[in-house]
């Protein structure tokens, strides 16, 4: 089932963060060593400054993304996916694609545009987004640099607005 993450989900989510960092090292920038030592109501305050959605079957969350909006209020207009991943098991099964759905419906009307950006070495990721309306605008090189190894982004835009 998909849905909205809050507070009382904190546990559960923390539980998928740590996976994400640790086993996708080279696709966040939060890294695992900066969160895993992190209380509990870190991962609640998390919840209740970005819009959150899992897919979860028995309390556990298979799949995450988010979004929030930029900041600055020249930029509020503009929203930003972030935490996007999918426990291996779980893999192919369209998880992802629901959850970007959830969040562009969500989005509707409070952003006009939803962005990202995804490693250049993550076909599998380009090609989701791809099929969820997600538009290639520009590559940043070197965009992470993690333990020395440089990893590419590009990134991505779907409108949400006739525009």
């Amino acid at each position: 089932m998909i849905c909205q993450l809050g507070a009382d989900d904190a546990a559960a989510w923390r539980d998928i963060r740590l996976e994400m960092l640790q086993t996708e090292p080279l696709a966040f920038g939060a890294r695992y060593q900066d969160w895993h030592d992190r209380p509990l109501t870190d991962f609640a305050g998390w919840l209740d400054r970005v819009h959150m959605f899992g897919a979860v079957e028995s309390k556990e969350i298979l799949a995450s993304a988010g979004w929030s909006a930029m900041p600055e209020p020249s930029e509020a207009h503009r929203g930003l996916i972030v935490a996007v991943y999918t426990r291996p098991a779980w893999r192919g099964q369209g998880l992802i694609d629901q959850l970007i759905q959830a969040i562009c419906d969500h989005a509707l009307g409070k952003v006009v545009q939803l962005e990202l950006a995804v490693a250049a070495r993550n076909p599998a990721a380009l090609r989701a987004y791809a099929r969820s309306g997600f538009k290639q605008t520009g590559t940043t090189p070197r965009a992470l640099c993690h333990d020395g190894v440089y990893v590419d982004e590009i990134t991505m835009v779907r409108p949400l607005d006739s525009a």
